[in-house]
């Protein structure tokens, strides 16, 4: 059993990624289990509630320190994976688009800085998880390697994201970028912060 943050998240698509790269059958061989917070995961890890977590940093190293083996690395096996971004609905950008047009440029930003002050990022790993500098530096190079410059994905890791998602909830439809990608926001961020030429 291994545990993840919910049915058909990231962590869930993820895991069955991982265990299909070593020739398991994720629908067979494996029983993913919704726990939500990192927090919870690892409880249930170290009650052996669960024999296996997919923990995001600092967690992973959290778990390391407490005595648990790394088993995979998802960056290592899964490239151009998407780990995370920024979503809405169509009525949310309707009404107020200029909120979401400066949570995405905070996000940009926040991207920015975590490239550039490496000693800042790890200090706030450190104070916000309450965990020693050093552990927190090995979170901030485990995950600042699979962080965007500027916010931008491409292509196929998004199509395989809606694919990924469309078979873990078992549906057959098609969807197409155009309906799930709206680039606008991002492209006016990335000119305002001087990551693209203005037009």
């Amino acid at each position: 059993m291994i545990s993840v943050s919910s049915r058909g998240s990231t962590t869930d698509i993820v895991a069955r990624d991982i265990v299909r790269h070593f020739g398991l059958n994720p629908d067979t061989d494996i029983v993913t289990m919704p726990l939500g917070s990192q927090t919870n995961q690892l409880a249930a890890l170290k009650s052996n509630a669960v024999q296996a977590s997919l923990f995001t940093p600092p967690y992973d190293a959290i778990a390391e320190r407490d005595g648990f083996r790394v088993l995979a690395v998802a960056g290592d096996i899964l490239k151009d994976q998407l780990q995370a971004g920024l979503s809405t609905s169509d009525q949310k950008i309707r009404a107020n688009p200029d909120q979401v047009r400066r949570m995405v440029r905070a996000f940009v930003k926040s991207l920015i800085f975590l490239h550039k002050e490496k000693t800042k990022a790890a200090e706030m790993i450190a104070k916000e998880w309450k965990i020693d500098l050093d552990l927190a530096q090995r979170s901030y190079q485990s995950i600042a390697r699979t962080l965007s410059a500027d916010g931008s994905a491409g292509e196929e890791p998004v199509r395989r994201v809606i694919e990924q998602t469309l078979a873990t909830n078992k549906q057959q439809k098609q969807v197409g970028l155009s309906q799930v990608q709206d680039l606008s926001f991002l492209r006016r961020a990335q000119e305002e912060l001087g990551l693209r030429p203005k037009p």
